[in-house]
């Protein structure tokens, strides 16, 4: 009989405290998600700006001269976006991984904007391509190491696998195809090599635009994401890629001449850029804002189980004093 209550009291006494277990781990895991995302939300500045600096370092080293004054702020905007990320990744518990591909990064970066003046129009195109890549896979893999990619709502995780895998593709195919149109738009000859890269593009940016569209629609339609998320960024996103893709055919693949200056069609590229960007932001935010009320919730809930913790061990602590006495 003994054995038995004293059994009953310890298990009594223990329950809780695997509930706090459990709900503290839920709080780190919650809080590690809201530092990646604050992480991301920088790294995706440089993902903006760089794509430009390739575009229009296409554009110059294939004749537009008109591009040399864009070049030059974009790299001033790029050494603001550097020193961000860099007190960000000082000021948070970024992993290993992180850091040292962020390095990498900017390691490729100042090379290449010492060699800008002096390397041909593909060299510097691919040499961008390299570094936004690996921008890309820093993206990808701080939304896997922090956990974004596990959002505890099943549609915010199918919203945050496609914002920061999926979306970020559709951007960097989308500065690509801008970047190498407007290299052929300044030529204004489209060469075999160039058409057969720009409609590789085309089509890859047709598919994965319907597929983040799909993705993304679906995600609108359920309830916790419709709050947050304005569903007007999405219809932008998407319209304004459909022009773009619209312009490419139309403007360079149809005809062995441009039909459209570097200017033009460098515009109707960062339109459709700059609104996908907007789409990340726009979820980005909505998955920032869910977790600004989900932490609090979880703190609370971390508190009550302490409180009921602490409270069934003076409760245990009282009867076995009893049965003691007894």
């Amino acid at each position: 009989m003994a054995f038995s209550t004293t059994l009953a009291l310890f298990c009594l006494i223990l329950l809780p405290w695997f509930a706090v277990f459990n709900k503290s781990k839920h709080l780190k895991h919650l809080t590690m998600m809201q530092h990646g995302i604050s992480y991301i939300s920088q790294v995706r500045k440089i993902l903006e700006h760089l794509p430009q600096h390739r575009g229009m370092a296409n554009a110059l080293l294939n004749g537009d001269q008109s591009f040399q004054k864009k070049i030059d702020t974009m790299q001033r905007h790029i050494a603001d976006d550097i020193n961000t990320i860099d007190t960000c990744t000082a000021n948070q518990n970024t992993p290993l991984t992180l850091t040292t591909r962020w390095q990498q990064v900017k390691n490729n970066w100042h090379n290449l904007k010492n060699d800008i003046g002096s390397i041909s129009a593909n060299d510097s195109f691919e040499r961008h391509t390299t570094i936004i890549t690996d921008i890309l896979i820093l993206i990808s893999d701080c939304a896997d190491d922090m956990h974004i990619n596990n959002h505890p709502d099943s549609e915010l995780q199918k919203l945050a696998n496609t914002n920061f895998n999926l979306l970020p593709t559709m951007i960097e195919i989308t500065g690509q195809a801008r970047g190498i149109g407007a290299g052929a738009a300044a030529k204004g000859v489209v060469i075999t090599a160039t058409r057969i890269k720009l409609q590789f593009l085309h089509d890859k940016l047709g598919n994965t635009l319907a597929t983040t569209r799909q993705v993304i629609e679906n995600g609108l339609h359920a309830n916790s994401a419709q709050s947050h998320i304005n569903q007007q960024a999405a219809s932008n996103s998407f319209a304004d890629t459909q022009l773009f893709l619209n312009s490419i055919n139309e403007n360079l693949l149809a005809n062995q001449k441009s039909k459209i200056s570097a200017a033009e069609y460098f515009s109707e590229g960062s339109q459709a850029f700059d609104s996908n960007i907007k789409l990340f932001d726009a979820i980005t935010a909505a998955l920032s804002e869910d977790l600004k009320h989900r932490i609090p919730q979880q703190k609370n809930k971390l508190y009550l189980s302490v409180a009921t913790g602490i409270i069934l061990f003076i409760f245990s602590s009282i009867i076995w004093q009893q049965f003691i006495l007894n």
